[in-house]
Protein backbone atom coordinates (compact mmCIF):
# COMPACT_ATOMS: atom_id res chain seq x y z
CA UNK A 1 0.00 0.00 0.00
CA UNK A 2 2.65 2.14 0.90
CA UNK A 3 5.00 1.76 -2.58
CA UNK A 4 1.20 2.24 -4.21
CA UNK A 5 1.06 5.81 -2.85
CA UNK A 6 4.85 6.79 -3.45
CA UNK A 7 4.25 5.47 -6.91
CA UNK A 8 1.11 7.97 -7.21
CA UNK A 9 3.04 10.81 -5.26
CA UNK A 10 5.56 10.37 -8.31
CA UNK A 11 3.28 10.87 -10.84
CA UNK A 12 1.46 13.53 -9.62
CA UNK A 13 4.77 15.39 -8.84
CA UNK A 14 5.80 14.26 -12.42
CA UNK A 15 2.51 15.84 -13.60
CA UNK A 16 2.61 18.79 -11.96
CA UNK A 17 6.09 19.88 -12.73
CA UNK A 18 5.54 18.56 -16.81
CA UNK A 19 2.04 20.69 -16.50
CA UNK A 20 2.09 23.95 -19.11
CA UNK A 21 -0.25 26.50 -18.72
CA UNK A 22 -0.36 29.67 -21.08
CA UNK A 23 -2.68 32.56 -21.06
CA UNK A 24 -3.68 33.98 -24.42
CA UNK A 25 -7.03 35.60 -25.53
CA UNK A 26 -9.88 34.13 -27.56
CA UNK A 27 -12.40 35.12 -30.12
CA UNK A 28 -15.81 33.03 -31.10
CA UNK A 29 -17.81 33.94 -33.99
CA UNK A 30 -20.97 32.17 -33.77
CA UNK A 31 -24.69 30.97 -35.50
CA UNK A 32 -27.51 29.89 -33.79
CA UNK A 33 -28.90 26.89 -34.94
CA UNK A 34 -32.82 27.21 -33.60
CA UNK A 35 -35.70 27.37 -35.61
CA UNK A 36 -38.27 30.14 -35.59
CA UNK A 37 -41.21 28.75 -33.30
CA UNK A 38 -45.11 30.60 -33.05
CA UNK A 39 -47.02 30.64 -30.00
CA UNK A 40 -50.64 31.10 -29.89
CA UNK A 41 -51.45 32.91 -26.47
CA UNK A 42 -54.60 33.06 -25.12
CA UNK A 43 -56.96 35.04 -22.42
CA UNK A 44 -60.44 34.11 -21.06
CA UNK A 45 -60.57 31.61 -24.21
CA UNK A 46 -59.36 34.47 -27.18
CA UNK A 47 -56.16 34.61 -28.79
CA UNK A 48 -55.06 37.62 -27.75
CA UNK A 49 -50.92 37.10 -29.10
CA UNK A 50 -49.47 35.33 -31.68
CA UNK A 51 -45.72 35.47 -30.78
CA UNK A 52 -43.34 33.93 -32.97
CA UNK A 53 -39.53 33.45 -32.25
CA UNK A 54 -37.66 34.23 -35.57
CA UNK A 55 -34.27 33.90 -34.99
CA UNK A 56 -30.55 34.99 -33.49
CA UNK A 57 -28.06 37.39 -34.77
CA UNK A 58 -24.42 36.30 -35.21
CA UNK A 59 -22.96 36.59 -31.84
CA UNK A 60 -19.09 37.69 -31.15
CA UNK A 61 -17.94 36.74 -27.99
CA UNK A 62 -14.01 38.01 -26.70
CA UNK A 63 -11.96 37.76 -23.94
CA UNK A 64 -8.73 35.69 -21.90
CA UNK A 65 -7.86 32.19 -22.08
CA UNK A 66 -6.30 29.99 -19.83
CA UNK A 67 -4.56 26.25 -21.53
CA UNK A 68 -2.83 24.18 -19.67
CA UNK A 69 -1.02 21.24 -21.34
CA UNK A 70 -0.24 17.77 -19.48
CA UNK A 71 1.18 14.96 -22.27
CA UNK A 72 -1.45 14.55 -24.56
CA UNK A 73 -4.20 16.07 -22.63
CA UNK A 74 -5.68 19.50 -22.06
CA UNK A 75 -7.54 21.53 -20.42
CA UNK A 76 -8.70 24.93 -20.72
CA UNK A 77 -10.92 27.91 -19.18
CA UNK A 78 -12.20 31.04 -20.83
CA UNK A 79 -14.08 34.28 -19.56
CA UNK A 80 -15.57 36.14 -22.53
CA UNK A 81 -18.17 38.62 -23.31
CA UNK A 82 -21.27 37.82 -25.19
CA UNK A 83 -23.89 40.06 -26.44
CA UNK A 84 -26.56 37.98 -27.98
CA UNK A 85 -30.08 39.05 -29.53
CA UNK A 86 -33.52 37.02 -30.09
CA UNK A 87 -35.91 38.16 -32.60
CA UNK A 88 -39.70 38.14 -32.69
CA UNK A 89 -42.75 38.65 -34.35
CA UNK A 90 -45.63 40.09 -32.12
CA UNK A 91 -49.10 40.42 -33.38
CA UNK A 92 -51.58 41.99 -30.75
CA UNK A 93 -55.56 40.98 -30.48
CA UNK A 94 -55.88 42.93 -27.38
CA UNK A 95 -56.75 46.53 -29.44
CA UNK A 96 -60.29 46.90 -29.84
CA UNK A 97 -61.30 47.32 -33.64
CA UNK A 98 -57.19 47.01 -34.31
CA UNK A 99 -54.34 44.49 -34.79
CA UNK A 100 -50.61 45.41 -35.08
CA UNK A 101 -47.92 43.05 -35.81
CA UNK A 102 -44.36 44.43 -34.72
CA UNK A 103 -40.98 42.90 -35.17
CA UNK A 104 -39.38 43.06 -31.57
CA UNK A 105 -36.28 41.80 -30.23
CA UNK A 106 -33.89 41.33 -26.64
CA UNK A 107 -30.52 41.62 -26.21
CA UNK A 108 -28.65 39.53 -23.67
CA UNK A 109 -25.49 41.30 -22.39
CA UNK A 110 -23.63 38.15 -20.69
CA UNK A 111 -20.07 36.78 -18.98
CA UNK A 112 -20.02 33.31 -20.04
CA UNK A 113 -16.88 30.88 -18.57
CA UNK A 114 -16.62 28.10 -20.80
CA UNK A 115 -14.48 25.10 -19.67
CA UNK A 116 -13.20 22.51 -21.39
CA UNK A 117 -11.26 19.16 -21.54
CA UNK A 118 -10.07 16.95 -23.79
CA UNK A 119 -7.11 14.63 -25.91
CA UNK A 120 -4.56 15.87 -28.69
CA UNK A 121 -4.03 13.62 -31.66
CA UNK A 122 -0.95 15.10 -33.53
CA UNK A 123 -2.07 18.70 -34.22
CA UNK A 124 -5.58 18.36 -33.48
CA UNK A 125 -7.47 18.29 -30.37
CA UNK A 126 -10.89 17.02 -29.29
CA UNK A 127 -13.12 17.60 -26.09
CA UNK A 128 -15.87 19.00 -23.84
CA UNK A 129 -17.27 20.45 -20.64
CA UNK A 130 -19.72 22.52 -19.33
CA UNK A 131 -20.50 26.52 -20.09
CA UNK A 132 -21.64 28.62 -17.13
CA UNK A 133 -23.29 31.71 -18.16
CA UNK A 134 -23.54 35.43 -16.33
CA UNK A 135 -26.67 37.69 -16.88
CA UNK A 136 -25.20 41.23 -16.93
CA UNK A 137 -28.41 43.08 -18.46
CA UNK A 138 -31.26 42.87 -20.85
CA UNK A 139 -32.61 45.26 -23.38
CA UNK A 140 -35.73 44.63 -24.85
CA UNK A 141 -38.31 46.50 -26.71
CA UNK A 142 -41.23 48.17 -25.31
CA UNK A 143 -44.12 45.55 -26.52
CA UNK A 144 -42.52 42.95 -24.60
CA UNK A 145 -42.22 44.49 -21.66
CA UNK A 146 -45.56 46.00 -22.03
CA UNK A 147 -47.30 42.14 -23.28
CA UNK A 148 -45.39 39.78 -20.87
CA UNK A 149 -44.62 39.92 -16.85
CA UNK A 150 -40.56 38.97 -17.00
CA UNK A 151 -37.77 37.27 -14.62
CA UNK A 152 -34.91 37.41 -15.77
CA UNK A 153 -32.70 34.36 -15.04
CA UNK A 154 -28.99 35.64 -14.04
CA UNK A 155 -27.25 31.95 -14.25
CA UNK A 156 -27.94 29.68 -16.94
CA UNK A 157 -25.35 26.89 -18.33
CA UNK A 158 -25.16 24.79 -21.54
CA UNK A 159 -22.67 22.03 -22.84
CA UNK A 160 -19.86 22.38 -25.36
CA UNK A 161 -18.12 20.15 -27.53
CA UNK A 162 -14.77 20.84 -29.70
CA UNK A 163 -12.51 19.74 -32.32
CA UNK A 164 -9.71 22.37 -33.12
CA UNK A 165 -6.69 22.29 -34.67
CA UNK A 166 -2.92 23.83 -34.06
CA UNK A 167 -1.69 26.21 -35.92
CA UNK A 168 1.51 26.13 -33.75
CA UNK A 169 1.69 26.70 -30.12
CA UNK A 170 0.76 30.56 -30.12
CA UNK A 171 -2.24 30.31 -32.95
CA UNK A 172 -5.19 27.49 -32.54
CA UNK A 173 -8.33 27.40 -34.53
CA UNK A 174 -11.53 25.07 -33.37
CA UNK A 175 -14.85 24.50 -33.83
CA UNK A 176 -17.57 24.35 -31.16
CA UNK A 177 -20.96 23.12 -30.72
CA UNK A 178 -23.32 24.57 -27.74
CA UNK A 179 -25.90 22.73 -26.78
CA UNK A 180 -27.71 24.83 -23.98
CA UNK A 181 -29.77 23.71 -21.45
CA UNK A 182 -32.71 26.71 -21.27
CA UNK A 183 -34.97 27.42 -23.81
CA UNK A 184 -36.03 30.85 -25.43
CA UNK A 185 -38.64 32.37 -23.66
CA UNK A 186 -37.60 31.49 -20.59
CA UNK A 187 -38.80 33.79 -17.94
CA UNK A 188 -41.10 35.34 -19.73
CA UNK A 189 -45.32 34.91 -18.43
CA UNK A 190 -48.47 35.62 -19.84
CA UNK A 191 -51.82 34.74 -18.01
CA UNK A 192 -49.94 33.89 -15.24
CA UNK A 193 -47.83 30.97 -17.35
CA UNK A 194 -44.75 30.59 -18.36
CA UNK A 195 -44.08 30.77 -21.99
CA UNK A 196 -42.10 28.26 -23.46
CA UNK A 197 -41.04 27.70 -27.51
CA UNK A 198 -39.44 24.70 -25.72
CA UNK A 199 -36.77 25.57 -28.40
CA UNK A 200 -33.11 25.70 -26.82
CA UNK A 201 -30.72 28.53 -28.56
CA UNK A 202 -27.70 25.84 -29.25
CA UNK A 203 -24.64 27.50 -31.20
CA UNK A 204 -22.44 26.52 -33.98
CA UNK A 205 -19.19 28.24 -33.59
CA UNK A 206 -16.05 28.97 -35.03
CA UNK A 207 -12.89 29.94 -32.62
CA UNK A 208 -9.66 31.91 -32.96
CA UNK A 209 -6.96 31.43 -29.72
CA UNK A 210 -3.50 33.71 -29.60
CA UNK A 211 -1.79 32.55 -26.41
CA UNK A 212 1.59 33.35 -25.22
Amino acid sequence: MKNILFVLGLLCTYNITVAQTTLGIKLDYSTGLSKSKMLELDKDNRITYNFKYKGQENVISFGLSSRTQLGSFFFTKDVLYRKTTNTFDLENFTIEDDIYQRSVSETMHQIIAPISAGIEVGDMYFGGGPILKYGLDTERSVELTEAFVIKDRKFSAAFQFIAGYKLNKHIHLDVKYEAALSSIGDGYYYNSERVNFKTPPNMVSLGLGLYF
